[in-house]
């Protein structure tokens, strides 16, 4: 193992930080999970919520996690969209936050107390949604946002690229 003397770049963890402080510091500045849409996701007489493969992240067994969702969306102001975390492997034993509907008529919320809680944006076409919760995962896996049409409609909505998920993983 090599050894350093204080200030020197520790070369073998890659960091800055004086060697007795970087433990506590990459611990202090945990690494973000993040996951970025990169093909847009399009709905069209679809209110079924459904997996978007693309934002999806990883979270490990008895960690806390502060996540938030980004989403850009446009389309159909008659079929709208909703979106939930409800996708993927993992469970979790408690979740609190909040989600917000942005848009040029209104900003919407709801608190946000199960995976699956949807959030819902009615009759808008161009919004952003924004989902903001601290979980507690109790069994390890995959975490996917989930999306459709609020409302079944011919007219495409879309989750745009640009939009992504991340999770930050909190002290115990």
């Amino acid at each position: 193992m090599p050894t350093n003397t204080p200030g020197q770049i520790n070369t073998a963890l890659n960091t800055a930080f004086p060697p007795q402080q970087g433990a506590a510091l990459r611990k202090a500045f945990a690494p973000t999970l993040r996951a970025d849409l990169r093909t847009q996701q399009s709905y069209t007489s679809d209110a079924t919520v459904g997996d978007i493969s693309d934002l999806t992240i990883t979270v490990e067994n008895g960690k806390r996690y502060a996540v938030t969702v980004v989403a850009h969306c446009t389309g159909s102001a008659a079929g709208g969209i909703q979106l939930d975390l409800g996708g993927g492997s993992a469970t979790v034993t408690s979740i609190a936050g909040n989600a917000l509907i942005n848009s040029a008529a209104a900003v919407v919320g709801v608190a946000v107390a199960a995976l699956t809680t949807a959030l819902t944006s009615g009759a808008i076409a161009a919004l952003q949604v924004r989902i903001e919760a601290t979980i507690l995962v109790n069994t390890g896996g995959t975490l996917i946002v989930r999306g459709a049409q609020a409302v079944s409609n011919g007219s495409a909505s879309t989750v745009n690229v640009g939009s992504y998920i991340e999770a930050v993983e909190l002290p115990a």
